[in-house]
């Protein structure tokens, strides 16, 4: 759906399990990993601080064996008052080695970060932080089983109407 603020997706949302932590989930991205959990086609590992996702250097052949589509490293952003999660997203069984803006992983962030996030009663929201932490995207839900994606006209790829 158009609008004037940008486009807006409807997902449905990921069904995400916790998985326990391993060392060769933290050697993949190259900083600890804190948390992690395993939706449909995703490894989702949270780290500590927004600065270690956008410094993450990831091993692309570790991320590769870790999951069948990609691996997304999310943290809490702690650094921009207007931001409450950041992430990046590798997906190098797909030649992705990685993509900014991947609404597909916003569903598997939706079920990730919205128990979590108890100031922001029945949503979240998101942006997808980019290595040099610009704003990328964003995405408010899960609601009612559904991630709505909302992107500024000026994300990447996207252009306004004429």
């Amino acid at each position: 759906v158009a609008g004037d603020y940008g486009i807006r997706l409807d997902f449905p949302v990921d069904v995400i399990k916790a998985r326990d932590v391993t060392q060769r989930m933290s050697d993949a991205v190259g900083t600890e990993v804190v948390a992690a959990g395993r939706g449909a086609t995703d490894l989702l590992l949270e780290v500590g601080m927004a600065a270690e996702v956008r410094q993450c250097s990831p091993d692309i052949g570790i991320i590769g064996e870790l999951a069948p589509r990609g691996v997304i490293v999310t943290s809490v952003c702690d650094d921009q008052q207007d931001v409450d999660v950041v992430s990046r997203f590798f997906a190098p069984n797909e030649g992705i080695m990685e993509d900014p803006v991947t609404g597909s992983a916003h569903t598997t962030l939706a079920a990730w970060w919205a128990p979590r996030r108890i100031d922001l009663p029945g949503r979240a929201s998101v942006g997808a932080g980019r290595r040099d932490g610009r704003r990328a995207g964003g995405w408010a839900g899960p609601s009612n089983g559904s991630c709505r994606d909302r992107g500024p006209w000026d994300a990447p790829g996207l252009r306004r109407p004429a």
